[in-house]
């Protein structure tokens, strides 16, 4: 998708004038509507959602509407409507269909634009922005804001942003009064953009720039935006593969508490250090394979951050500022200790990483601390058996592989069937390729269950997964058979060759279109710390594809494919 201003002309000339109609992106998964905004003094509609998505836009007459369709979207509230006066009667939105949710911004009586007035912006996968032109007088001074219900909002303070606090789970915003939190994802260059709408800076925070270095953010920058209502604006500068942030209003806290999604442990962390703080010495790092538990002792107290890796998929201890002497190596490890690996090094003159790979079948707890020198992990069994675990045994590489969807979600529908059927029948034949070449697989689901996303990242998690293969099929508008072809997605660096060589015998094998490689900030490979990718398979709705897809020969040629490419990319791993 190209993202910038896209500008639309006149297709036909009818009763019903239409702007013009983007195409629908293939659907991975259903989303929802996470928030929209309008603002009337700039003529201007913003809409968030979950997931990446490409709307369709539409100019409508009698009367004059522009009407925006978000397909495989979600309204997690109901319907709602808001009055806006002047130009803009009124913003409606509503679930069209159970794929659809549907944005339409009706002007008043008399008004007409013309679709050479109207630009549609794609600020990011999940963000869309429609543009009116600017309209001699608007009878409200005041911004729409909605997730799923609509509210108007004051249009002076009633609140302040007091003061910004680093916490062991992000961030918390302290405030006075009660502000409006939206949160939203920006890239290009990546940053997450805090606006508490109808809050005001506090005089009293005369810091507006924080140099952080933490949960995968490198700087905390403050502004105050003089619109109606006021914003307060805070924005992180993050790393591009580092987690997606939530803000809740906390009232028993009395401010905004902001979390890397999915927690701290899914987010890149350094530690924090108080001034004056000294060198440790580590003098110890040992492990009861009895209890599970892991002690790094030294001989001062010990400052640190931990959390899953994505470069090495290890989970990372890492303490400053501290020294590892060499005579300091590490437990010896027995077959049966909970501990695959553990890796000690002195990462620079300040810092000292721990970097602790479980057994398979274990997971590491959180941190605690028997005393302020000491620092403990804690190695835990786990308790409950996952959907589908087939030869998880230490030692060896252990594949996860993600059928999408499942249950009363049958993802993408068309000529070749339903994506879950399709997708489930390859991944459980490429798991059994996998198994007969000596490789330990893991199954998100082997039947038709529902599953949602975050359970198949927490189960690669718990079975300290090598790598995640997730399996999808594509989708376009019933209009559009013609289009076909493979796509791999992926985020992280570590999982770009991974994403080359499947996708390069999914292509040999099969022969089908090449549709390329490409970064998505999908779920399942933006919040796993292991090498992961997303491949569709194809597009369900192909006159061409849909009919293949659904045959059992080109279900186990695919199958094949994928198998073969994850062994070649597990084999060069090994030299």
């Amino acid at each position: 998708m190209r993202l910038g201003w896209l500008l639309y002309r006149p297709l036909v000339s009818l009763a019903i004038s239409v702007v013009g109609v983007l195409w629908l992106a293939p659907r991975a998964w259903a989303g929802q509507l996470q928030s929209w905004q309008f603002d009337p003094n700039q003529s201007r509609l913003e809409v968030v959602t979950d997931t990446r998505v490409q709307p369709q836009v539409v100019l409508v007459a009698d009367p004059a509407r522009i009407v925006m369709d978000l397909p495989g979207t979600t309204l997690p509230n109901g319907g709602t409507s808001q009055s806006v006066g002047g130009a803009v009667r009124e913003i409606r939105v509503a679930q069209f269909d159970n794929n659809t949710t549907r944005l339409v911004i009706e002007l008043a009586q008399g008004v007409s634009v013309t679709p050479a007035q109207i630009q549609v912006q794609a600020t990011a996968d999940n963000r869309w922005v429609i543009q009116l032109p600017r309209f001699a007088t608007q009878g409200a001074d005041s911004r729409i804001v909605g997730s799923g219900t609509s509210r108007s909002l004051p249009t002076v303070a009633t609140a302040e942003l007091q003061s910004i606090q680093l916490t062991a789970e992000g961030f918390f915003l302290r405030t006075s009064g009660r502000p409006q939190v939206s949160v939203r994802r920006i890239t290009s260059p990546d940053r997450v953009v805090v606006d508490l709408v109808g809050a005001v800076v506090a005089n009293s925070l005369s810091q507006r720039e924080i140099q952080v270095n933490r949960y995968g953010v490198v700087r905390v920058r403050v502004g105050q935006y003089q619109v109606s209502p006021p914003i307060a604006r805070v924005v992180l500068d993050v790393d591009p593969t580092s987690s997606d942030w939530e803000g809740n209003y906390l009232a028993r806290r009395g401010g905004v508490n902001l979390t890397p999604a999915g927690g701290v442990a899914n987010a890149t962390l350094n530690p924090q250090v108080p001034q004056g703080a000294q060198v440790a010495t580590i003098q110890s790092v040992s492990l009861d394979s009895r209890t599970g538990q892991l002690l790094i002792r030294a001989d001062q107290p010990l400052y640190y951050a931990s959390g899953w890796d994505p470069q090495s998929g290890a989970y990372r201890l890492s303490v400053s500022p501290a020294r590892l002497p060499s005579r300091v190596q590490g437990p010896q490890l027995q077959p049966d200790s909970p501990l695959d690996r553990i890796r000690l090094r002195q990462e620079n003159a300040q810092t000292v990483t721990v970097l602790v790979q479980p057994a398979s079948g274990y997971r590491v707890r959180e941190t605690s601390r028997p005393g302020p020198q000491v620092v403990s992990l804690q190695l835990q069994a786990v308790a409950a058996a996952p959907p589908v675990a087939t030869g998880v045994r230490s030692g060896r590489a252990v594949v996860v592989i993600d059928p999408g969807h499942g249950g009363p979600d049958p993802g993408a529908v068309g000529i070749g069937g339903q994506e879950k059927d399709v997708v489930l029948r390859i991944s459980l034949q490429v798991a059994r390729l996998l198994q007969q070449q000596g490789v330990q697989v893991v199954l998100t689901r082997n039947s038709d269950v529902d599953l949602d996303l975050a359970p198949r990242v927490q189960l690669a998690q718990q079975v300290n997964a090598s790598l995640l293969v997730s399996i999808h099929a594509n989708a376009l508008d019933a209009s559009r058979p013609d289009v076909q072809g493979v796509e791999t997605y992926y985020l992280k660096p570590d999982s770009e060759r991974l994403a080359s060589i499947v996708h390069a015998n999914v292509l040999r094998s099969t022969g089908a279109v090449d549709r390329g490689v490409q970064r998505a900030r999908f779920y399942v490979v933006r919040e796993t710390s292991m090498p992961s990718i997303l491949v569709e398979t194809g597009f369900i709705t192909s006159s061409a594809e849909g009919p293949r897809l659904a045959s059992a020969t080109y279900q186990t040629l695919m199958a094949k494919a994928i198998a073969q490419g994850i062994l070649q990319y597990l084999q060069a791993g090994r030299r």
